[in-house]
């Protein structure tokens, strides 16, 4: 048969029925009804089973979550806690059938699974009497260590009281809750090392670290020894995390030791103010007998004299130590004068985490099992205190009680700035006189060198967070607190940029607020992630 035969029979049926139209709508019509109504009840049904199963894979990931905090705790507590955190996510209804997870744990991998019956409403006309839902989840609780430097301000105004308590109380009360979370969290206390830094003008890194320092000798220190403080580097080394053994302080190498110089004025042996100036110089015997002796007072609670005045407590190195660290918050001291200088607490917080000389308890930055957290924390912007007595009087125009005019050359001390001839207006500090001798580059009046200050902090917090694992990502996540009432927006610009994030960083003006900045803080870094 030709091909266009072939082709006449094919079509000659369809070309019937196109010529007979009646009754073709109710043809359809009652052809399609079927699939139609199957594809709506698909549809309910459809969006039930979507409906669940979002249901399921949250309450399965939450699950997930949870149990991995737990890494390190027996295996039935782990699962304890998974199943506890899916009945209360997941919370099912009537038509949304319970189930109870499958958790399988694998050293330090943990996978919860958890598959449901979903009975179907209207598909079951159909035959399909249910659709099986499945969500599973697994989680890594990597047992990486963690090392924390707790930078603090030790400063006058931490003695401040407000409802009852000082602010220092509310600092070790919020840091031993921060402690207490991170070694009770752990799945071993060997993988949490903490290291605290306390500051004011200047930062102690401790008599121990002799060999990093010159200028500690007995002669600088008559009658007594050198305390642990240090001045900062010049040409850029206070705010970087190198050491150049062999060098000179303005070259990157050792730092020069913190000796509070004998100023004039000073008529009575014990350390009484006379005209402004603070540290006892009426006659080099009366500044040898009174060093470092505390002289509490109410208005200046911890008052030293001496060489090593206002020297603060000596920097904890990372330790797993756990009664160490906590017996070291518990004797915070707060020290009277000198200045708040937040950026040397920062950048020797950065310094205590690192491998490198002067410490070296840190992990390197390769080394991927370690993570490394900085938190600082002031109760104010950076200042300086006054060289200015109780009853008005200057040190600027005095000279000592014998008539001889004080001359000082910052150079002596290891220090750098412009020679004085006549009283400092402020206190000493790890940049000795920053205004008075202009150590900081500034045109020597107050703000100016208070914003030189504030300078100073944000570079040393840009580097901290600049500073990166051979990776690229960051070494180091900062966490920055402010706190105290009283506080405006201009104090807490520079401490509020230190933070690695937005999120990171927290003002906290009561005691109260604190605890639960550091244990947010704390939570965060034993934070885990779910893999899939």
């Amino acid at each position: 048969m030709h091909v266009m035969g072939r082709l006449r029979m094919f079509f000659r049926p369809i070309m019937l029925f196109s010529r007979d139209r009646r009754g073709q709508i109710a043809l359809i019509f009652a052809a399609a009804i079927v699939p139609l109504f199957g594809l709506g009840a698909f549809g309910i049904d459809l969006t039930r089973a979507f409906i669940v199963k979002t249901h399921l894979q949250a309450s399965i990931d939450a699950a997930a979550l949870a149990a991995s905090s737990a890494y390190g705790k027996p295996e039935d507590e782990i699962r304890s806690i998974g199943l506890s955190f899916f009945e209360r996510n997941y919370r099912s209804r009537d038509w949304m059938p319970a189930t109870v997870p499958e958790i399988e744990i694998d050293d330090n991998s943990l996978r919860l699974s958890a598959t449901v019956e979903l009975e179907t409403s209207v598909l079951s006309v159909f035959g399909m009497n249910d659709l099986t839902l499945h969500a599973e989840a697994e989680s890594i609780s990597e047992p990486t260590g963690i090392e924390v430097a707790l930078v603090v301000d030790v400063t006058h105004s931490m003695s401040a009281v407000s409802g009852g308590t000082s602010r220092i109380e509310s600092l070790r009360s919020a840091a031993l809750d921060l402690v207490g979370i991170l070694f009770d969290n752990a799945p071993s206390a060997s993988l949490v090392k903490i290291s605290i830094i306390p500051y004011n003008g200047t930062v102690n890194i401790g008599t121990g670290q002799g060999a990093f320092v010159t200028g500690d000798d007995a002669a600088n220190f008559p009658d007594t020894s050198w305390a642990g403080c240090v001045m900062a580097r010049g040409n850029g080394y206070d705010i970087v995390d190198s050491y150049s053994a062999g060098s000179a302080a303005s070259s990157g190498g050792e730092w020069a030791a913190y000796r509070w110089p004998a100023e004039p004025n000073q008529a009575v042996s014990g350390g009484a103010e006379h005209i402004g100036c603070v540290n006892p110089a009426g006659s080099t015997s009366a500044y040898k007998e009174t060093v470092d002796v505390f002289n509490q007072t109410t208005d200046y609670p911890g008052v030293t004299f001496g060489p090593n005045r206002s020297c603060p407590d000596p920097i904890l190195p990372l330790t797993s130590d756990r009664t160490t660290i906590e017996s070291r918050i518990n004797d915070l001291h707060v020290f009277s004068r000198s200045a708040t200088m937040t950026s040397l607490g920062a950048v020797w917080g950065w310094r205590a985490l690192s491998s490198d000389a002067p410490f070296s308890e840190g992990a390197a930055y390769d080394d991927y099992f370690w993570n490394k957290y900085i938190i600082i924390l002031t109760d104010g912007r950076q200042n300086m205190s006054s060289q200015t007595s109780d009853t008005g009087g200057s040190c600027t125009d005095a000279g000592f009680v014998n008539g001889t005019a004080w001359n000082f050359d910052p150079a002596v001390l290891g220090s750098w700035g412009n020679t004085l001839s006549a009283g400092p207006t402020e206190q000493w500090t790890a940049y000795g006189y920053p205004m008075s001798s202009i150590s900081l580059g500034t045109l020597g009046t107050y703000d100016d060198t208070v914003d030189g200050i504030e300078s100073k902090l944000s570079s040393v917090c840009y580097n901290i967070k600049s500073a990166e694992r051979p990776s690229g990502a960051a070494a180091i996540t900062v966490y920055s607190i402010t706190f105290g009432d009283g506080l405006n927006a201009s104090d807490l610009v520079d401490i509020k940029g230190c933070a690695s994030t937005a999120s990171n960083y927290f003002h906290a003006p009561t005691g109260l607020s604190l605890e639960a900045a550091f244990s947010e803080i704390a939570y965060d870094i034993l934070s885990t992630r779910i893999t899939k």
